[in-house]
């Protein structure tokens, strides 16, 4: 038997703001709180590098940090244990920022999964040790620019690509299409294989997937679903997706919970017409959330989170259940899976909402 733990977990994080220290004020106490907190490294931390042509942002250096090591040490004090770096921002900088930013955050002691000099390392795990349980950590991109994924000889994330099909279902013209993704074969096989390799040296087992389609509210891609429930199936105990810049469906798979996309948790929120948001007006992309999962011997035994609202500071704030934007959060979740079909249940406890089978 194991002593019970809490497992926290967070979308999209860049210190990208003139007081990267004031980041998490208002978030500090909760997340240092749990006995291990997970995010998602959105950027790289450091200047340095070249700027690549398939980034939004990675050339423009506004914003990136002057010191990796500060911003890193950033992380660990405002409570961060382990964090993925697959995303579709890892080489913005090109490999000399990737690596640059991994020894800047390992050296924090923070745990980094997802990206590595080699496809093996991108694969490794991140098994963390706490009261007893050990909890392992994967990490996958599926938005990968053209030479992001990692290679043998090459440095990248590991990658769990898609491919689309465009299907004409409606016999007028003009009319959209159905749009089919399908994974990759190799990544899949490639990601079942990691898990079921972890899985017998491990308590918990955490999948974190960087991808789906951003912005865009209520939808889960055909891919997500495929890659979601292999891991499930191949042993994973709950699938963490971020990139989606606004909270997305959550999904209880056989008894186990797959977060198809935690929103931003200190990124600028954009409005629809991609516009930056400047206070005026509410965004879809300003609601996030902190995800917590109670775990008692390896298993999960409670899956809820604490709304929160990020604004141009790009400091994420609890709302409590007496603020009129938690019951907003709410009832938008309850719309977002009723759009992807799926029938989880939301339940207000005290400031959180509860997901229930």
């Amino acid at each position: 038997m194991t002593t019970p733990i809490t497992l926290l977990a967070t979308g999209d994080i860049s210190p990208r703001r003139d007081t990267p220290e004031h980041q998490f004020d208002a978030v500090r106490a909760m997340l240092r709180s749990g006995d291990i907190t997970f995010g998602q490294l959105e950027s790289v931390l450091t200047k340095e590098g070249t700027g690549q042509l398939w980034t939004g942002y990675g050339q423009r250096l506004a914003g990136l940090p002057d010191d990796p090591d500060a911003a890193a040490n950033i992380l660990v004090e405002d409570g961060f244990d382990v964090m993925s770096f697959a995303t579709n921002h890892t080489m913005d900088r090109s490999e000399a920022g990737m690596e640059k930013t991994m020894a800047a955050v390992r050296a924090a002691g923070v745990g980094l999964v997802g990206a590595g000099m080699n496809i093996d390392e991108a694969r490794a795990p991140c098994v963390i040790e706490r009261a007893g349980a050990s909890v392992g950590f994967l990490a996958y991109c599926s938005v990968t620019p053209r030479g992001y994924e990692a290679l043998p000889a090459r440095s990248g994330v590991a990658p769990a690509r898609a491919r689309t099909f465009y299907e004409q279902v409606d016999w007028q013209p003009a009319t959209p299409p159905k749009i089919w993704t399908i994974p990759y074969p190799e990544d899949l096989a490639a990601m079942v294989e990691d898990i079921e390799r972890l899985r017998p040296s491990v308590d918990l087992l955490v999948v974190s997937m960087h991808g789906g389609i951003h912005f865009e509210l209520g939808t889960v891609a055909m891919y997500q679903y495929d890659y979601s429930h292999a891991a499930i199936d191949a042993g994973a105990d709950t699938v963490i997706w971020s990139h989606g810049h606004v909270a997305k469906p959550i999904e209880v798979y056989h008894a186990r919970p797959v977060f198809h996309g935690l929103a931003n948790f200190s990124l600028l929120p954009k409005g629809p017409r991609g516009e930056f948001y400047d206070g005026s007006k509410t965004f879809d992309s300003c609601r996030t959330q902190i995800v917590r999962l109670l775990v008692d011997d390896g298993a999960i035994t409670r899956v809820s989170f604490l709304p929160c609202w990020i604004d141009e500071r790009l400091t994420p704030e609890p709302t409590p259940a007496a603020d009129p934007r938690f019951g907003d959060f709410v009832r938008f979740m309850e719309w977002s899976n009723d759009h992807a079909g799926l029938d989880t249940k939301f339940e207000v406890d005290g400031d959180e909402i509860v997901i229930g089978s």
